[in-house]
């Protein structure tokens, strides 16, 4: 925390009035000290005027006493005594407070933070760049393995799409309308008096795109575009019967066959198209007279999606 300069102001005024008050008890202390001093030394040379006055009284007859009680006199009275005055005492008590000033050591303690924040700052900035690099070479690795996944991913979406496809064309092919088993069972149901002119079949594909249809409370319904088969059979025949009722023997033996009814899931699918009751003539039957007919019929329709 800085120190105001207000606060090393009261700092500096609260050290000198302790210098001073220190100073005054020195003061005092050095009075006490040189009054004992002097009480001791005037009852000392009062113990040695009296001796000296008595040594004084018992030499006086005597030449040599006299001198003797004169340098002892002397000696211990005739002395000049010194007195010690520091001069630079205000002086070292100012370099003393100078050295001792709080405000400096807040200026040293914050200088060495600085100096510490400053070494942090660089390690930080140091750190930073080492980060940066360290960041850089790892978004350019990724980078790369990014856009060999995207390659991957689009050659692995194609190869799903082929497949697909694939796998498409196979059901078309596998699933297919076979004519062989319906051949068969035209050609096993026999009718007294049926003849065949003509059988032929039809099998068209017919392409429907995709579309969406808005029905009601506006929801949508999308249907997806689909091959269409549609497989139609015409049979053409005569009828040499007696009764002339054979066609519809032969048409009701034709829906009623397990082949139609189960597999194809067809029932009544052969109908009569047309007739036509030509002239006798060339006829084989006991009447002179025979039926053409056209039976055709309609398989169910399959969507093949793709």
């Amino acid at each position: 925390m800085p120190i105001t300069k207000d606060e090393s102001k009261a700092w500096i005024k609260r050290a000198k009035e302790l210098r001073k008050e220190e100073s005054d008890l020195a003061d005092k202390l050095e009075r006490a000290e040189s009054i004992a001093q002097r009480k001791a030394r005037d009852d000392k040379a009062k113990a040695e005027k009296k001796w000296l006055k008595g040594e004084f009284r018992a030499a006086k007859k005597s030449r040599a006493g006299r001198l003797k009680v004169m340098k002892t006199w002397s000696r211990n009275y005739g002395t000049t005594r010194c007195i010690k005055i520091d001069l630079l005492a205000p002086g070292r008590d100012e370099e003393l407070m100078r050295r001792n000033n709080p405000v400096k050591h807040a200026v040293w303690i914050a200088g060495f933070c600085v100096i510490a924040v400053l070494i942090w700052m660089l390690k930080l900035r140091q750190d930073i760049r080492s980060s940066r690099a360290d960041f850089t070479a790892a978004e350019s690795q990724f980078m790369g393995i990014k856009n060999k996944f995207e390659l991957v991913k689009d050659t692995q979406g194609r190869a799903d799409e082929v497949e697909h496809k694939i796998a498409e064309l196979d059901r078309l092919v596998t699933n297919r309308f076979l004519w062989a088993p319906l051949l068969n069972t035209v050609e096993n149901i026999k009718v007294e008096g049926i003849h065949f002119t003509r059988i032929s079949g039809d099998q068209q594909y017919t392409y429907e795109g995709s579309r969406s249809v808005v029905g009601p409370h506006w929801v949508e319904t999308f249907t997806p575009a689909a091959m269409v088969e549609s497989v139609r059979l015409s049979i053409e025949a005569r009828d040499q019967s007696a009764d002339q009722h054979a066609l519809i023997q032969y048409r009701n033996s034709l829906n009623k066959c397990s082949y139609i009814l189960k597999d194809l899931n067809c029932p009544e699918c052969f109908t009569l198209d047309a007739t036509l009751t030509p002239a006798a003539a060339g006829a084989s039957n006991q009447t002179g007279r025979f039926i053409v007919f056209d039976l055709v019929a309609r398989f169910p329709e399959v969507r093949r999606n793709e």
